[in-house]
């Protein structure tokens, strides 16, 4: 084996020295750290040469993040299956089964389902997602996922479990636009009245939801106020994706709004960013919960373009298919400068929740409670 994977691979497992967090055998019954990433997708047939040359290797730069999270989240953002495609877009995504293997090498245990692509192989693609999800928790009880069902009823129900080695009980909603009443949608009364009910009765209360304009770096009014009302009815944590891009981090009440994560590990070689000026950067951020409630959350930086080499400042940094790259020095610099200024921009933010974002070296780090 070459000296440089190697060394790579050893590097990949260790947490950095600026995250503060206890080791995970060291943190207290009720203090966890959950990481997000943003969407997930390998569709056959558009890069499937790309995707098989990378496997598990798509995810050497962040699996440090993941092992070292209680819970590791991002969104599977196509069903998991070999059933032909039923529903005619323009973009088509359905990902082979196997390729569920590569995300849970990656450390990631928690998953929403409720995306624009999860009925892209109608109701039997989401039967075989599920089946297949299932089959893996047989073999890893620390796995978890919410946002579709075989049923209307099994769709809306929100996943509550305590975790492991914690006393922490935890609800897990996800909300998602699929064209299917298999795939609950977060604009029905009904998403605020489960979260606020649950939220009474479990700890810790995260909300996920798939929505939003594609390659806008700052949200519509309406879809801020939504992500609000969502913490107002309970939720600590709201992770939000669909716009492939970033979008502002808010500090909002008790909770914390994460108003895109952007893509994490996405097999496109898209340029679509370029008709709105977006830049294909992504996040990870570290959700540190003390006693039950979210403390504070670093925001690792990443770059997730597939397609494109980023030059600054007489540097370049280049692509890497599919793998969300963990940004350093000025790269990092530039890619929390710009977050910040859209942080700045989310309508009605308050100015300081605004504030409460800070670049910490090469972190974005907000305060939630004291």
């Amino acid at each position: 084996m070459r000296l440089l994977p190697l060394l790579c691979l050893l590097l990949s497992f260790a947490l950095p020295a600026h995250a503060k967090v206890p080791p995970k055998n060291k943190r207290g019954p009720r203090d966890m750290l959950l990481v997000a990433g943003g969407d997930v997708a390998y569709p056959r047939g558009w890069m499937d040469a790309l995707v098989e040359r990378r496997k598990e290797a798509m995810f050497e730069q962040v699996r440090g993040f993941a092992k070292a999270a209680e819970l590791a989240f991002v969104n599977l953002e196509s069903p998991y299956s070999d059933k032909a495609f039923k529903i005619r877009k323009t973009y088509q995504v359905v990902t082979p089964p196997h390729r569920l293997d590569y995300v849970l090498s990656g450390g990631f245990n928690l998953f929403s389902l409720a995306n624009n692509h999860m009925a892209d192989a109608g109701e039997e693609g989401i039967a075989d997602t599920l089946a297949l999800l299932e089959k893996k928790r047989e073999g890893n009880k620390h796995l978890w996922w919410a946002g579709a069902g075989r049923t209307v009823k099994e769709a809306w129900k929100p996943r509550v479990f305590t975790v492991p080695g914690k006393k922490l009980k935890v609800a897990f909603h996800a909300f998602g636009y699929a064209g299917s009443k298999l795939v609950p949608v977060p604009s029905e009364a009904q998403a605020i009245e489960l979260v606020t009910t649950w939220s009474k009765k479990v700890d810790i209360s995260i909300v996920s939801i798939h929505h939003g304009t594609e390659y806008r770096h700052v949200p519509a009014k309406e879809k801020a106020a939504m992500y609000r009302r969502f913490v107002e009815a309970g939720a600590d944590v709201l992770l939000g994706h669909h716009p492939h891009v970033v979008q502002g981090v808010e500090r909002y009440k008790n909770g914390i709004i994460f108003h895109s994560l952007g893509n994490f590990s996405f097999a496109s070689k898209t340029v679509r960013h370029k008709k709105t000026g977006a830049k294909l950067y992504s996040m990870l951020p570290l959700v540190y919960i003390k006693d039950a409630k979210v403390e504070r959350v670093e925001i690792v930086p990443l770059y997730a373009n597939n397609a494109e080499s980023w030059k600054l400042n007489g540097k370049t940094l280049r692509p890497v298919d599919f793998t969300p790259q963990v940004l350093h020095g000025d790269f990092a610099t530039a890619m929390l400068s710009e977050l910040k200024e859209w942080t700045d921009q989310i309508p009605g933010i308050a100015s300081e929740a605004a504030a409460a974002l800070t670049i910490q070296g090469e972190r974005g780090v907000v305060q939630v409670r004291k």
